[in-house]
């Protein structure tokens, strides 16, 4: 799931236009899967390779690690978007729940 996720965001950031950041996450398998260059032969290679692809083609600088407790607010609302079962993409104003 983290990697679906993954794939999303940087699809967005490159319908926005935007390049050159780094990608976080919260996952240490998710961090090593992409950082590795071992094929993944099963469904989750799929994604591997898709975010793998977009992280060149957005011209991300580094995917890092960095837990949960560090960053609640991207869990929260990434926990709001499974519940909810759709995408959202909030660009300069909050959910006012938040």
């Amino acid at each position: 799931m983290k990697l679906v996720a993954k794939r999303e965001g940087l699809l967005m950031m490159g319908f926005k236009g935007f390049t050159h950041f780094i990608l976080v996450t919260d996952s240490q398998e998710a961090m090593m899967m992409l950082k590795s260059e071992m094929d993944w032969r099963s469904n989750v290679g799929n994604f591997v390779e898709d975010v793998r692809l977009l992280i060149i083609e957005r011209t991300v600088t580094d995917v890092v690690f960095q837990p949960r407790s560090g960053n609640g607010i991207a869990h929260t609302l990434a926990q709001f978007g499974l519940m909810e079962g759709t995408h959202f993409f909030w660009e300069d104003v909050a959910p006012p729940w938040l």
